[in-house]
């Protein structure tokens, strides 16, 4: 087979990731003045039907847990099991009460606190590195058997006798003590209510209920056990991840699930030709250097095909794009406190809160709204008709690809349960390319925090230790209350 190497079909057109993100931000209706649309490079497809409610739910809230890069656009999906917005949020209420504590309990106990901590940490990895190893063991042998890969009966039974699930128990067990001592050692009441906001909302955050557990494959591969499938059911499952059933943050939606797979609110259409200019810049929105400039329709092809590509698409007038359905779906979140990421604590400690906070920080941005399309489709108009066979050598079989703002075509791709078929073909002077009833992820609305103010590093502030931090703010809290340390001044403040 021929290399593949890229071609550049629309040299004259110069459309840019700018142009696709201002028609996204178009249709995806006004924003509030600390809102943003951040667009992802790759616009992944996402399995949500009514046929399989639970599978759907289970999704979407795996796609509404995201950490939001600061950059107008990125990839922050294909990093999803290791950057979750959940996980940095708890972090961060861990480092926030991590200094009401210091002001509040003994030496000895904050030293039981950080040691209870990293065991629990180190549990979890065990235990998610023994969880993988059965739940590829199980899909196997439910394979092989001709099971359902959520017969929980079959599971339950092949389960016991897996060498991992004993090992798994043990560790899971001493977890469970560990966090229970924990969290008798942070979970208290304080006095001051500033305090107590801090600790109520590191309980929420971490509480069972703040979690939901989901079927890992679509509803129909659980057999008659799907039948029983309702809230109750699932929130009488263990507060773990298994084999069969993820346990994920509750992360919901106003949206239905059959206004998400076959509605059609936010349906548009938009030509863009060779003089078009985007109504949007990503580098003016996010006020930094970003990826509008970026070319956003790649072709790659074998060598042999480049001048034949290139002579069809040097007659192209114009690209048109558009969409059955474009929804900004509103993430509804109940353990999520806002309010904390301008707790005076962070006001006065801004070092130590920069890594979540400052310009690059990891909670500066955080997801409002997953905003989702439904058949996406581009229509490429030439002046004369097209003649090179893209049908056969853009199909998920054929060995040419592409990216089209950011929808992936050909490349010996094929198609599954969350992507499905599409279609490529020729109509005298255009050529249609139509993503079918796919339903993919093209972006977010996200909130900026403002709070944290000007980067400390902008202001030549020294970098202090933790410890330093530390001392600093007990200083302030006795100025505060009329103690003798009347002069201790907070960083960055």
């Amino acid at each position: 087979m021929s290399d593949i190497k890229e071609v550049d079909v629309m040299a004259d057109f110069k459309l840019t990731l700018d142009h696709f993100y201002s028609l996204v931000k178009t249709n995806v209706g006004n924003l509030q003045t600390d809102q943003k649309v951040q667009i992802q490079l790759t616009a992944i497809p996402i399995d949500v039907s009514p046929e399989y409610t639970w599978f759907s739910l289970g999704n979407l809230a795996k796609f509404f847990d995201v950490r939001i890069d600061p950059v107008g656009a990125a990839d922050n999906v294909t990093l999803l099991a290791n950057a979750k917005f959940s996980n940095e949020y708890i972090l961060f209420l861990s480092d926030l009460l991590s200094l009401v504590e210091y002001k509040e309990l003994d030496a000895k106990t904050l030293k039981d606190i950080d040691v209870l901590g990293t065991r629990i940490r180190n549990y979890e990895t065990q235990i998610w590195a023994l969880r993988d190893q059965r739940r590829e063991a199980w899909e196997s042998y439910a394979r092989g058997s001709m099971h359902d890969l959520g017969d929980v009966t079959v599971f339950e039974h092949w389960s016991q006798k897996h060498w991992t699930t004993k090992e798994m128990y043990t560790l899971a067990e001493e977890q469970a003590r560990d966090q229970a001592l924990s969290d008798a050692l942070r979970i208290r009441r304080y006095t001051n209510p500033e305090d107590q906001a801090v600790v109520d909302a590191y309980a929420a955050a971490t509480s069972p209920a703040s979690r939901m557990r989901y079927p890992l494959y679509r509803d129909s591969e659980y057999g008659e056990e799907a039948k029983k499938f309702n809230v109750i059911y699932f929130a009488r499952l263990p507060d773990n991840e298994s084999s069969i059933f993820a346990n994920r943050k509750l992360l919901t939606t106003t949206s239905t699930l059959s206004q998400i797979a076959s509605g059609t609110l936010g349906s548009f259409s938009d030509t863009l030709s060779k003089t078009s200019v985007a109504n949007s810049s990503i580098t003016t929105d996010w006020s930094a250097s970003g990826s509008g400039g970026y070319r956003f329709i790649r072709v790659s092809a074998s060598v042999s095909s480049h001048q034949s590509i290139k002579n069809d698409f040097s007659s192209a007038q114009s690209v048109t794009v558009g969409a059955k359905s474009l929804q900004a779906l509103p993430i509804v979140n109940e353990w999520l406190n806002a309010s904390m990421f301008s707790h005076p604590l962070v006001l006065r400690n801004r070092r130590k809160f920069e890594r979540y906070l400052g310009d690059n920080g990891t909670l500066r941005f955080y997801p409002t709204h997953l905003i989702m399309a439904r058949g996406l489709n581009f229509k490429f108009t030439s002046s004369q008709n097209w003649s090179y066979d893209y049908a056969s050598d853009f199909s998920a079989k054929g060995s040419a690809k592409a990216k089209i703002f950011g929808v992936g075509w050909g490349g010996g791709g094929s198609y599954s349960q969350s992507k499905r078929e599409q279609r490529i073909e020729t109509r005298g002077h255009d050529l249609i390319m139509d993503d079918g009833d796919n339903l993919r992820l093209l972006g977010y609305v996200v909130t900026e925090n403002k709070n944290i103010g000007v980067s400390l590093l902008e202001q030549g502030a020294t970098p202090k230790s933790f410890e330093n931090l530390l001392a600093e703010e007990e200083s302030a809290r006795k100025a505060a209350s009329g103690g003798v340390d009347g002069g201790g001044g907070a960083p960055g403040a």
